[in-house]
Order: C-alpha cells, then structure tokens, then sequence
C-alpha cells in the first residue's frame, strides 16, 4: 500500500489523466493503489478447490516462513520515473526494481504457490488505471511523461480484495522489514 505522501502524488496524476481522457479510463480507487510483491491467488480456475480455500491453504501452510524471510529483509526504496501507458493499464514504473526482485526470489525459494498463479512481475510498478473503451493508446503514450519520487517501503501487508470486483482491501497481515517497528 502507498504512503500518504506517494498517494496524493498518485491521486493528482490521476486527476490529470482523467481530465485528458475522461470516461475512457477508470482509476484505480486512492485506498486499492500498491506496489505488488507478488500475488498469492489470482483470477485463475483453481480445478478442484475456491480460491478461498487455495488461500487459506497457503496462509496456513505459509504465513509464519514469509514472515520469517521478509523480516529479514532490510527496508527498500523504489524510485518511481515513469509514467506509462500500456494496451492493458497506465501505471507508475520505478527505474530500479531489483531490491523487490531480490525479495521476491528469496519468497520462492522457501514457499510455493497454487498451480496456476502466475510468477511476481520482474518490474516494480503501481497500476493507477485502466480502460473502459477502446482508445488509441498513442493519444494516452503522448500523456506519458518523466516522474520522480520516491516510496520507502518498510513493511507488505497480506491484503484480500484489493481487486475488481471488490475494491474493498482488507489487511490479513502486516509484515515488517529487518530492524522495522511500528
């Protein structure tokens, strides 16, 4: 989840997006914006079990080694630099993803997860919208334009309806970076 400081960055070049395209584009809701580690379960047919159940499962079996890896993880700052308009979504990039990267390799090599999820990005980006209709994305690449802040992240939070059709996150758990405490 964004800091305060980063969301009302996020929010205001949000604001500039829609009035440039309007309705043709949706924005993700200010409380739902995030940088993903990775995803546990996703919008995939899970033969044989809900994705409830394929969650649950895994939060089980491994909730406490995740908490164990990232807490031995020391803190992070992505530098965002990049506004970009993709044929999926308009995100948000950071110029450097390794130090996710890292995190994230270090998750998979002690957990697995369902068959059938899909693998963490390789990026570290925020998805801040999508689109409604058809449009020409070269008018939405000429909106595309250098950014520049930062988000230090100190901890990930284990969220469950953070995505459509939702849209109503709910932290199931907090994990703190090495040498982080509230």
């Amino acid at each position: 989840m964004l800091s305060d400081e980063t969301l009302k960055k996020v929010t205001a070049l949000q604001a500039q997006l829609k009035r440039a395209l309007g309705d043709a584009i949706w924005l993700t809701p200010p409380t739902c914006l995030h940088v993903t580690l990775m995803e546990i379960i996703w919008d995939a047919d899970y033969k044989g079990k809900s994705r409830k159940k394929y969650f649950e499962q895994w939060y089980k079996q491994y909730g406490q080694v995740t908490k164990e890896v990232l807490a031995s993880c020391s803190p992070i700052t992505l530098h965002f630099t990049e506004l970009i308009a993709s044929p999926r979504a308009i995100i948000i990039k950071a110029e450097n993803p390794e130090p996710l990267n890292t995190i994230r390799a270090k998750l998979l090599s002690r957990i697995e997860l369902p068959k059938g999820t899909r693998l963490p990005p390789d990026i570290a980006h925020c998805s801040i919208a999508r689109y409604n209709k058809s449009i020409d994305v070269q008018k939405v690449r000429a909106l595309s334009k250098p950014i520049d802040f930062n988000e230090s992240i100190t901890q990930f939070k284990l969220m469950n309806d953070l995505v459509p059709p939702d849209f109503n996150p709910k932290c199931v758990e907090v994990y703190n970076l090495a040498s982080w405490r509230p």
